[in-house]
């Protein structure tokens, strides 16, 4: 089967799943015990006491998170998206955080994991030997690497990336902040200080992991709508 006949079963698959996708996210939050966890961009991935979502014919249930999400507003304990923010464009993760801060209880939080630009570019300027671990790596996992740019065309085009944005510390700090969230923390990959929110990522101490950022913030408990 091409590459585009299966992309083109996949886009009909999923407009056909929306509507099913939609009830069974409805039923999940019927459904959900406290505290109330929402992953973002899940795919395929189920967690015990979270409601994992996607926009994809294969997720649990149905969340488009660029669109008005059908939750109440201080509902929401804990938000997580790990390697989704970098598909999104500016605007749409602009309305992602504003929907996350808006359903979020006060001193609630969000985990964002996404790959940093600074630390790829570093890790580009170094030695070809010092890069080696993550050329390895993305060669393991099927991307084509051949040159030491490769590693920034891995984060600048592979996966749709090109249709996203790039993030770094600083650009993600600011996005979080003019969304209304604050207490912007970094933390390792599978790390936190809250229990909901450690373990997680599936890559730790890896070299991919290790060109990613993870990113905590929280809606203040001052701001109530």
């Amino acid at each position: 089967m091409s590459t585009s006949l299966r992309s083109t079963i996949s886009m009909v698959l999923t407009r056909l799943n929306q509507p099913i996708g939609r009830y069974k996210f409805k039923k999940a939050l019927e459904k959900a015990q406290e505290p109330l966890r929402i992953e973002i961009g899940a795919w395929t991935t189920r967690r015990e006491g979270w409601i994992s979502t996607d926009v994809h014919w294969r997720s649990q249930t149905y969340l488009d998170a660029t669109r008005k999400w059908p939750v109440a507003d201080n509902s929401v304990d804990y938000i997580y998206a790990d390697n989704v923010v970098e598909h999104l464009t500016l605007e749409q993760n602009r309305f992602f955080f504003e929907e996350s801060q808006r359903v979020l209880r006060p001193d609630g939080r969000i985990r964002l994991v996404t790959p940093d630009i600074s630390a790829l570019a570093r890790l580009y300027l170094a030695s070809p030997e010092d890069a080696r671990p993550l050329r390895d790596e993305l060669l393991r996992e099927g991307y084509s690497i051949h040159h030491q740019v490769d590693l920034l065309r891995f984060a600048f085009q592979d996966d749709g990336h090109h249709e996203g944005y790039l993030w770094d510390l600083g650009s993600l700090s600011d996005e979080l902040l003019r969304a209304g969230l604050t207490g912007v923390s970094v933390h390792e990959a599978g790390s936190s200080l809250y229990q909901e929110l450690s373990g997680l990522e599936a890559r730790v101490g890896t070299p991919v992991a290790n060109i990613c950022i993870v990113v905590e913030a929280m809606k203040p408990p001052s701001i109530l709508k």
